[in-house]
Formats: C-alpha cells, sequence, structure tokens
C-alpha cells in the first residue's frame, strides 16, 4: 500500500509491501525515445529487448515499448486510429483473451491488467497505454501476484507521471 507520511511541513511516500516498508525517493526516468516517469530512485535501468525502456527493483519492474504508427501500419493502425484499436492489436499478439482495455476516469489512464507465468512464478502486470505524436507506447508494470495488490497504487501514482512526445 502506498501511504503518505507528514513529518512536520515535509511529506514522505512510503510503500508498504507485505512487512516491508519502502522510503519512496522521486527521481524522473528519461528515455531517449520520447518518455519520462518519475519513479523511486531505487530503480535501475536495463535492457530488455525489445523493450524501449526498462528499470527495475528487488520487488518489480517498469517497461515500456513504443511502436511508431510506420511499424504498426502492417496491423492496420496509423495516425488515426484510437488507443481501443491498438490494444487489441495487443492483446491478439500476447494472447491476451477475456483482457478488456479500462479507462480510469480519477486518474485519467486506459489501463488493462494480466497475469502470465515468468521465471518460476505468475506475475501481475498493470499496462498503461498512451498515444503519442508518432506513436502508440505501451507502458507495464509488473511485481509477482502476491505483491500486486501492495503495489498497484504505487504503479497508477507512476503512470500518472508519465509523458510522451
Amino acid at each position: 500500500m502506498l501511504y503518505n507520511v507528514v513529518d512536520g511541513d515535509t511529506t514522505q511516500k512510503v510503500l508498504k509491501i507485505g512487512p516491508t516498508l519502502i522510503n519512496l525517493k522521486p527521481q524522473q526516468f528519461v528515455c531517449p525515445a520520447g518518455l519520462t516517469i518519475t519513479l523511486d530512485s531505487g530503480f535501475r535501468q536495463d535492457t530488455i529487448p525489445p523493450q524501449t525502456f526498462c528499470v527495475y527493483q528487488d520487488w518489480g519492474w517498469f517497461v515500456a515499448l513504443k511502436e511508431t504508427f510506420g511499424i504498426l501500419q502492417a496491423v492496420g493502425i496509423d495516425e488515426n486510429s484510437t488507443l481501443a484499436d491498438y490494444a487489441q492489436v495487443v492483446f491478439r499478439n500476447n494472447q491476451l483473451t477475456n483482457t478488456v482495455l479500462q479507462y480510469d476516469t480519477a486518474n485519467n489512464l486506459h489501463y488493462f491488467a494480466y497475469e502470465k507465468w515468468v521465471s518460476g512464478q505468475i506475475m501481475h502486470y498493470y499496462a498503461v497505454i498512451i498515444k503519442g505524436s508518432d506513436a502508440f507506447w505501451l507502458c507495464q508494470f509488473a511485481c509477482a501476484k502476491d505483491k500486486f495488490s501492495d503495489c498497484l497504487p504505487y504503479f497508477i501514482d507512476c503512470a500518472k507521471t508519465i509523458t510522451v512526445s
């Protein structure tokens, strides 16, 4: 769970995952391909093809895939396509059956969630899709399934900071 701890004039965000408390220190991460996001400074950058951007912690990660309109033309997606159109391609290409794009009006986020077996454990994903000036972005937060309910408020908080060009 995500908490705001007030100490005098300052407010510190604290993430509680199970019994563990993590004092969050916000840091803006910049992807040269045109994305920025604010995450905890403990995230470390990595490279995971075909992802455009990847950062991780011991308890979770964030990956972003930029798919330009030019590349997506092969599957019928262009600059006039909607987020729902792009989501259907993502669902089909990743065999995500029974997955639905949802809209979080309070946070202005188009998202979907799903589970996947990865390296011997079930991972839970919170994915946000964003349309930029020249591409769609698939931005995914992930953690172990048993930590997801604790991490989700933090993932949403971070998703609200994403900007794309």
